[in-house]
């Protein structure tokens, strides 16, 4: 319905957008991605899917952006480097009930970044998006550590084992999902939270 909500509005001819409703995973976002005619360099690549971000980014290798906005779990952290197990058919909200267990925290989103040649930039006001900048291009724009541009999430989206919202706030949130399994990217072995 939402792709067909924006393939009737002008925004999909004006713009040249090409709207599709697919699962993306690490083993088709490359074919996706030339499925729809996008290869080598590109602007702006944006990576929020809530579960698999760290593994769909390590993946990509059909294009190449200037810039790159990911997704970061914030309730884990500025010092963790996790991110959720790998699970091709991952789906937050039956990962866990509370909704919260999903994705990367920003240190692990770092380290990826680096390894792939870009530069940490700076966090949303709302603590949910993080953006880093190819370093060819990076020009005057100043790296920051994960702790220094590290914002926290002012989302109170947490559900209750019924499935229905609770508003945590705070440490509660992180509390929910004690004992769950996080990969260390620092030394790819699995740990819990």
């Amino acid at each position: 319905q939402h792709i067909d909500y924006i393939q009737q509005d002008e925004i999909h001819w004006r713009y040249d957008l090409r709207a599709a409703c697919e699962f993306i995973t690490r083993e088709n976002v490359n074919d996706l991605f030339r499925k729809y005619g996008f290869v080598g360099d590109i602007g702006l690549l944006h990576i929020d899917i809530d579960g698999n971000d760290y593994w769909v980014w390590q993946a990509v290798d059909s294009v190449n952006p200037v810039i790159v906005v990911m997704e970061y779990n914030a309730l884990w952290g500025a010092e963790n480097c996790w991110t959720v197990p790998y699970k091709s058919d991952f789906f937050r909200g039956s990962a866990h009930y509370s909704h919260q267990y999903y994705g990367a925290s920003l240190h692990a989103l770092c380290g990826l970044a680096k390894e792939r040649g870009y530069a940490f930039v700076g966090c949303n006001s709302n603590g949910n998006n993080a953006y880093f900048v190819r370093r060819d291009r990076l020009g005057d724009l100043r790296e920051l550590t994960a702790a220094e541009g590290f914002v926290m999430s002012r989302f109170r989206d947490t559900r209750d084992e019924a499935g229905k919202l609770n508003f945590l706030s705070g440490e509660a949130r992180y509390e929910i999902m004690r004992g769950m399994p996080v990969i260390d990217t620092r030394t790819g072995k699995q740990t819990t939270i």
